[in-house]
This record gives C-alpha cells, structure tokens and sequence, in this order.
C-alpha cells in the first residue's frame, strides 16, 4: 500500500461549515494598505510600467508584509486566503490590474498561463463583450466550471466586477475528499496515486505529460493534482484507455465535489481577492450572467504563481503539470527568450515572440520584440537572471 493510509485531522480537511464557521482566512485591508498599494503603482508607471521590471523594490509595499505573511500562512495550512479591501474605486480595469501585478511580485513568480504569453489573465465571458471569435474555454465563458486545479503553486483571482446573476467560486478540500475516500472507498485510492497523463493544451513538451498523481503523499500531507478534462483528453490522445478502475476512481472523486458538505460556495465581491493552494484545494465556477453594457459584465484578473514555499514539491506534482514549452515561463524568462529544456521553439517563432501582453499596465503600449543580442535583453539579464536547476523549476538569482 503506498496511499496515505490515515485520516488527516489538520487545518487542510476543511468541510462547508468549518470553513465557512470561521474568518480566519480572511483578511481585512485598512486605508493604510490601499494608500500604499496605490503610491507604488505611481511610482512604478513613472519608472516606464513594464511588467517584467516590477519586483519588490520597485514596487514596495513595507506595511503589507504582515498581510501576505499572513495569506502565505493560511494558503499553507487551510489552502487558501481571501484578502478583502483591495482598491479598486476610481482605478481603470489597466490601474487595478497593475497593482495587482505589483503586489504578485511580493507573494511569488507570476508565470505564463498561454501560448500567446498572458501573464496576467482577464477572466470575463468572451461571447458577452461580442468577441464572437474568440476561443471560450471555462474562464471565459459563461458556462459552469467542473472542479480542478490550475497547474502552477498558487492562483490568484481578484474581483474587479461581480456577474449580474451567478458567477459563485465553488471551493472543496482535496485533503477532505482523500478523507472520504480513505473512509468509504480505500481500494480505489491507489489508481489515483499511480496518476494519469494530462493533455498539452500548448505546443512544446509533447502531446501528453508524464503520469500526474491525483494523489500524493509528502510529510504527513496530502497533495493534490486533478483536472478532468486534462486526464479524459490526456487518454484519448495517448490512445491508452483508462482502466474500469481507474474510471471508478475518477468518477469517485468526482461526486464527492458535489456534496454540500464538502463544497463551499464565495460570492467574490469588488475587491476581493482569493487566493488558491493548488495541492491542497480544487475549485470551480457556477455559471453566471451577465447583463447591460458588455464593459461592465464580471471582470477578474487571474494570476499563476510559483512560490517558493513549494519548492520541495514532488516535480512530478510542480513542474509537470505547467512548467512545459511557453507555459510557465515568468516575465524575464519571456521577455529574454529563454525556453525549458527540450522546448524545440525558437525565439523567432512566432509562439515564442513577446507579445501586446508586455505592456505597459495602465498605458497599453505594447512591448517591442527583443531577440538575443539585444542590449535591453542583456540589461534585463543582468537585472534579474532566471535559471534552470536540475529540476526544471524557477529561481529567482538577483544580480549583487
């Protein structure tokens, strides 16, 4: 038996009413907070606004460090954090955004999530702002969510507008379900641990990943990798069937992130902020309406985060899921043009070429494109070098 065989009591196995029951992962901006907040976004646009030269130096922020030690603390024990008060009032969708992406850059790496470069990810129905065109995955759609995680360390979802109708964050404790699992139905425990391949949304990597375990076990903790959609297509372009027990096991976990007991529900409201440990929690999104001016329908901007209290993280949990040709990258690693290994893209591809995306925040100017040799991209090395370690994860070596 190589699955977790007891049932975890710590402050992760969260049910609806304990969670619910309790505000101790929610924490409560002051006027101090937001003063600050908006300061260093003016300070930061008078130095040129570009998102791969924010960090905590030229973005500082000194009386939130008691705030994000805070939500550090909870993400790491309950699995998330709700950070209330965040300024949006009288600040543009770009103004909100940047202090948004300055204050990402104290909590951790924030990291590509597309093949087109998006580091900081609007999440709103394409179909209702008339983007007919558009491809509408989950996010972007006015549809229902299942429940997964998104495949980095941290997601981090701020609330600039809430939907007319609908729209509700769904929450389940992955350590909680385990729990039930252990309980009820032990036997199919150890096919979540053997892991599935997850399809390659993006090019680079190879079609399919290795094996990701739904389950995992790590210093007397339970982790958790589950995206549904990723394992079915996984399989289907792998041309390997899962097995009736495997099914049985996926299909398991699945119902139990139906239970009203297991399941919580948060109205994010303007301002709001909520932050997500995937190893420890899978969320998903009730499906909304939006309904008057296209611009003033639900508005979130979402951002993907490797932190380094995650860095002893099992790869096949941290790296594999996310960390694969264009997808994962922070910004310098963007801008300067570096790939994983093994990547096969060339920085004169057109998938690997910085994008409108590098903008500046606030001022919508795009960023030019920079290939090696040039002496921004050399600069920018010298500012903030970015490197490979043996796992393939990200460490952040500033230049002394």
């Amino acid at each position: 038996m190589r699955h977790h065989s007891k049932i975890i009591t710590d402050a992760s196995a969260w049910t609806r009413d304990s969670l619910l029951g309790t505000d101790d992962w929610i924490i409560q901006l002051e006027d101090v907070h937001r003063r600050e907040l908006e300061a260093a976004l003016v300070r930061w646009r008078r130095q040129g606004g570009l998102l791969h030269q924010a960090n905590p130096e030229s973005f500082p922020l000194p009386s939130w460090q008691s705030v994000i030690a805070t939500a550090k603390q909870s993400m790491l024990s309950i699995g998330l954090a709700l950070i209330r008060g965040f300024p949006i009032d009288n600040h543009s969708d770009d103004g909100c955004a940047g202090m948004y992406w300055g204050l990402g850059t104290h909590l951790g790496v924030a990291v590509t999530q597309t093949n087109t470069g998006d580091l900081l990810m609007p999440v709103y129905d394409r179909k209702f702002r008339g983007e007919t065109t558009a491809k509408s995955f989950g996010y972007a759609s006015d549809q229902e969510l299942e429940f997964h995680v998104d495949p980095t360390d941290t997601a981090g979802l701020l609330c600039i507008r809430k939907a007319k109708h609908g729209g509700e964050t769904c929450l389940a404790s992955a350590t909680s379900i385990h729990n039930e699992m252990l309980k009820s139905r032990p036997d199919l425990l150890e096919a979540l641990y053997d892991g599935f391949v997850w399809m390659r949304r993006y090019p680079g990597g190879g079609r399919v990943s290795a094996p990701i375990p739904v389950f995992a076990s790590s210093n007397g903790k339970v982790l958790s990798r589950f995206h549904r959609r990723y394992i079915d297509t996984g399989a289907e372009v792998a041309g390997v069937a899962p097995t009736s027990l495997q099914c049985d096991a996926l299909d398991y976990f699945a119902s139990l992130t139906t239970r009203r007991d297991l399941t919580a529900e948060v109205v994010l409201q303007p301002g709001d902020l909520i932050l997500l440990n995937n190893y420890l929690v899978v969320h998903a999104k009730k499906a909304q309406c939006d309904e008057g001016d296209p611009q003033k329908g639900r508005l979130l901007q979402r951002l993907w985060l490797y932190m380094h209290e995650f860095q002893e993280n099992d790869p096949k949990l941290r790296q594999e899921p996310g960390r694969y040709g264009v997808i994962g990258l922070s910004s310098a690693e963007w801008w300067a043009g570096r790939r994983p290994p093994g990547c096969g893209l060339r920085w004169d591809c057109p998938l690997t070429r910085p994008t409108p995306r590098l903008r500046q925040i606030g001022r919508s100017l795009s960023s030019p494109v920079r290939k090696p040799g040039d002496d921004r991209r050399q600069s920018l090395q010298r500012q903030v070098l970015i490197r490979w370690d043996y796992r393939g994860s990200i460490e952040d070596v500033r230049a002394k």
